[in-house]
């Protein structure tokens, strides 16, 4: 494994600020997008993210979720071909009612998250239930195709860029 692929980018662990994003709408409507700009966990491009889902069961205190999170979100990356990333959960009801940006409440110490895809990937089609490649189909594509450390490098990188309590 080189040197550069073992060492990911620098990614700033502050929750970014959610916002309504000046970019091309992605969706039918026309409406713009809520999303956050920050660094990429995968090549360290700051770049808008467009609010997609809350995470379910928020918690990222204990070591066991927050390699779940992690885990899960490699198999998004590398299943969809996309970036992601965790942010502030958007209260989306409140929100669209409001006309603004409304965070989940937290609870006492949990703070509450949510997807956010990179923009130039986030279309209409990237629909709430979509199938996501097991670890194992994933690490045997990326191994067959000549890449047999994707798994992990991207695992890596995306761990290292969750948000911290």
């Amino acid at each position: 494994m080189s040197k550069e692929l073992n060492k990911s980018p620098d990614i700033n662990r502050q929750m970014p600020t959610p916002q309504f994003l000046d970019i091309p709408s992605p969706f039918e409507s026309g409406n713009k997008p809520i999303g956050v700009i920050t660094k990429s966990p995968i090549d360290g491009k700051e770049k808008p993210f467009v609010w997609f889902n809350n995470l379910t069961g928020n918690s990222l205190n204990n070591r066991f979720r927050r390699h779940e999170v992690a885990e899960y979100l490699t198999r998004i990356v590398l299943t969809m071909n996309v970036g992601i990333i965790l942010g502030p959960a958007i209260d989306i009801k409140k929100s669209m009612v409001s006309g603004k940006i409304k965070l989940e409440r937290e609870r006492g110490d949990e703070r509450k998250f949510g997807y956010y895809v990179d923009a130039s990937e986030r279309v209409p089609m990237f629909g709430f239930k979509f199938h996501i490649d097991s670890i194992e189909d994933l690490v045997e594509r990326y191994y067959l195709a000549g890449k047999p450390n994707i798994y992990e490098e991207t695992y890596r990188k995306i761990k290292t860029s969750l948000p911290r309590r």
